[in-house]
């Protein structure tokens, strides 16, 4: 089931993270880990649309199902 968002929220699916090396070493928190693409704005969202690139502040979203509920004023800026 494709995902809906309401007012201002914006779904992201986040882009998978490498936060190992590939010798195993573990890697700290990177941006890397909080971009994803857009994949749904709800109808009060102005700045972002769907298939966008966007960074998102680390602390402040709902994880449902593999996607990321957030406010769009957690979006840190956008890609294209």
């Amino acid at each position: 089931m494709k995902p809906i968002a309401v007012l201002d929220r914006v779904i992201i699916k986040p882009f998978e993270a490498n936060d190992k090396t590939d010798s195993g070493i573990f890697l700290a928190e990177s941006e890397e880990q909080f971009k994803g693409k857009v994949v749904a704005v709800g109808c009060d969202v102005v700045q972002v649309q769907v298939g966008c690139i966007a960074h998102y502040s680390p602390k402040q979203f709902v994880d449902r199902d593999g996607y990321k509920v957030l406010n769009e004023k957690d979006i840190l800026f956008v890609e294209g």
